[in-house]
C-alpha cells in the first residue's frame, strides 16, 4: 500500500500501551490517519474472509479494493449538498462516471420498506462507453 498511500512508519507500528494506535495517529496528518485506518479495516475484513468462511484473498486485490473505496469515499465527501440562501438543499446534478477503457462498471440500488417488508435491487452494468450490457431488477413483496 506504501506505493499508493502513504502510511504510518513501520518501525512505530509498535505496542506502546493502550493508548498506541491515538498516540501514533496523533504524529500524521488526516489523510495518512485516514489510509492507516481504512488499511487496518481492510486487515480485519480479510482476516475474518479467510476465517469465518475460507475465503483466499491476494494482497493485489485488496491494493484494488482499498484505492478505489477511498476514492468513492472521497468523490462522495466532495459532492456534499449545496444549500440556497434559504438553508433548503439545492437539487443535485448527478452524473455517471465511466470506467477504465475495457472494464465494465456495476451499479446497484436498492430500497426497504420497513412497513410491508417489500424489497427491490437494481443492478446495470455498463461498459466504458456508457452502453448498458446487463439490466437487472428484482422485487419483493411483503404483506405484514
Amino acid at each position: 500500500m506504501r506505493a499508493h498511500w502513504p502510511l504510518p512508519v513501520e518501525e512505530e507500528l509498535v505496542f506502546s500501551g493502550p493508548d498506541w494506535l491515538l498516540l501514533l495517529l496523533d504524529r500524521y496528518d488526516s489523510q495518512t490517519c485516514a489510509n492507516f485506518l481504512m488499511l487496518i479495516w481492510r486487515c480485519w475484513s480479510v482476516r475474518n474472509g479467510v476465517t469465518k468462511a475460507g475465503k483466499a484473498l491476494s494482497v493485489e486485490g485488496s491494493v484494488i479494493f482499498l484505492t478505489r473505496y477511498m476514492q468513492s469515499l472521497l468523490s462522495v465527501r466532495q459532492q456534499e449538498a449545496a444549500m440556497d440562501e434559504r438553508g433548503k438543499q439545492k437539487p443535485q446534478e448527478k452524473s455517471w462516471r465511466p470506467p477504465p477503457p475495457n472494464t465494465l462498471k456495476i451499479n446497484v440500488d436498492g430500497a426497504f420498506n420497513p412497513e410491508t417488508g417489500g424489497a427491490a435491487v437494481g443492478v446495470v452494468i455498463r461498459n466504458d462507453a456508457g452502453q448498458p450490457q446487463e439490466a437487472v431488477s428484482l422485487q419483493r413483496c411483503r404483506r405484514s
